[in-house]
């Protein structure tokens, strides 16, 4: 399925105040919602999120801004790999461990390792198609890949040189004070060069008996990483498109690229049933919204996808053995 971690997201409420930018009104022009924690394991539609990349550059007017976005962000950004990556023995041993377990992160992307003489080719390709926001999604792919690499060898490493397919920006000035290295436009694969030498450099933070215990977590959540992500966007879903009607199964299977009759078994086989995720997710947002006294009770019902106050509270009841205004008045924070 096409997600990413929600984490990608370290440092774009930063990139918004630097810019002068509305952060929640970027997140809602993605289709994104606006409560994101980026430190959470949550994970968000790819599509949304490279939105949101094109987005923001169009309200920036700053052609380099993921190069200052992907310098916000650290390991941090890619929980558990990035623990896996930082306690890896040497720079190859990092490189394996990011490429067995990024499906934890994302799994919507490749990095091939081309040997060539004394070089490797570091060759990025998305599995995915961009629409309209390929070149910010390959330059942060890339940054991140330099600035974690970087950090893992105590600054002991930089690329050889960087390259991209697309043209050259406008201003090539950050772009060299970021990479520190040649770049080259309209090259012949995004990536970065280095030495075959590089694989061997010892990462300062190696510790063994943490990276076995740590890669024997990794697996479980692999393992898992199909059938959360599943709950996980189907939740989603549902949360952005209550107050559009647009929530049904049909619609959220069709947006998950699978028939009705597949989604409706895999969330059996999870315990779960779609009217279930629904009732779940209604009562969720409920809950936030009654907590703020400037929203009435019918446009809450209105907003979580009910026809009238009635259905509203009669559910709501089912829940809480309260009334909406009963457990507003005990729960607001907004007078």
């Amino acid at each position: 399925m096409k997600i990413m971690r929600a984490s990608v997201l370290h440092g774009f409420k930063e990139i918004c105040h630097k810019y002068d930018l509305d952060y929640q009104a970027l997140l809602r022009s993605a289709n994104l919602p606006v409560d994101i924690n980026p430190f959470s394991d949550s994970y968000l539609p790819i599509a949304s999120l490279y939105q949101l990349l094109f987005n923001t550059k169009q309200a920036s007017k700053c052609e380099h801004y993921v190069l200052e976005l992907a310098s916000q962000q650290g390991l941090a950004a890619f929980g558990i790999l990035g623990q896996l990556m930082s306690t890896a023995s040497t720079f190859n041993d990092a490189w394996l461990v990011s490429r067995r377990y990024e499906p934890i992160f994302s799994g919507n992307f490749i990095w091939d390792m081309e040997p060539s003489g004394t070089y490797i080719k570091m060759d990025f390709k998305p599995l995915i198609k961009f629409e309209y926001c390929e070149r910010e999604a390959i330059e942060l792919a890339v940054a991140q890949f330099c600035l974690i690499f970087s950090f893992l060898t105590g600054q002991k490493w930089k690329p050889y040189s960087v390259g991209f397919r697309h043209s050259s920006p406008q201003h090539l000035k950050p772009y060299k004070d970021f990479f520190r290295s040649p770049i080259f436009f309209n090259s012949e694969f995004d990536g970065v060069w280095l030495h075959q030498s590089d694989l061997d450099i010892v990462l300062p933070g190696s510790e063994p008996q943490l990276h076995t215990t740590l890669k024997q977590y990794a697996d479980t959540l692999l393992a898992q990483r199909e059938e959360d992500h599943t709950l996980q966007l189907v939740r989603a879903h549902i949360k952005h498109n209550l107050a559009t009607s647009e929530y049904h199964l049909s619609t959220i299977a069709s947006k998950l690229e699978m028939s009705p009759r597949k989604l409706q078994r895999r969330l059996k086989a999870l315990g779960y049933s779609y009217e279930q995720l629904s009732a779940e997710v209604r009562m969720e947002l409920s809950y936030l919204y009654l907590k703020n006294n400037q929203l009435s009770i019918t446009q809450i019902a209105e907003m979580v996808g009910y026809k009238n106050t009635c259905t509203f509270s009669t559910a709501f009841k089912k829940n809480t053995q309260q009334t909406p205004r009963q457990w507003r008045q005990q729960h607001s924070i907004v007078s």
